[in-house]
């Protein structure tokens, strides 16, 4: 018959097609166990980063009080050198204080703008999307289409 010449030619060494499927389900179940892997281990990176950030934040923050207070005893010292009484150096120096934290106040409001995915969001929901703040400083790349009379 001639069925027995092919099954000769037939390497019983050569995988069959079911195991060549498992041994390429196995390789994909080993892939992605390994990228899992890898994902958490730069997740637990990414998350220790963040507290020592956080951290050295805390740090610089109250370096930089300390060196605005310095600042201050310094002004203040020169200004009472100066012959300025203690009142009104009290007074212009809590001035320049208020000020400092108004502007502080203003960019963080502008910033938190950014977080509210505007874009993103004009993107996916078109009609339901705000239109973005204009900023407080000004901008040039702002779309002026809408301004524009008819």
């Amino acid at each position: 018959m001639t069925t027995a010449p092919q099954e000769e030619k037939r390497n019983p060494a050569e995988p069959g097609l079911i195991q060549s499927l498992l041994d390429g389900l196995q390789s994909g179940r080993t892939l992605l166990g390994r990228t899992f892997d890898l994902a958490t281990l730069e997740a637990r990176l990414a998350a220790l980063s963040v507290v020592e950030m956080l951290a050295l934040g805390v740090a610089i923050g109250l370096m930089a009080f300390t060196i605005w207070l310095l600042l201050l005893a310094a002004i203040a010292a020169t200004l009472i050198k100066l012959g300025l009484g203690w009142p009104w150096t009290l007074l212009l120096l809590g001035a320049l204080t208020a000020v400092a934290v108004l502007l502080g106040v203003k960019r963080v409001r502008w910033l938190s703008d950014n977080l509210r995915f505007t874009a993103l969001r004009q993107v996916l929901l078109p009609a339901t999307a705000p239109a973005a703040p204009p900023s407080p400083l000004g901008n040039p790349h702002a779309d002026t289409s809408s301004s524009t009379a008819g």
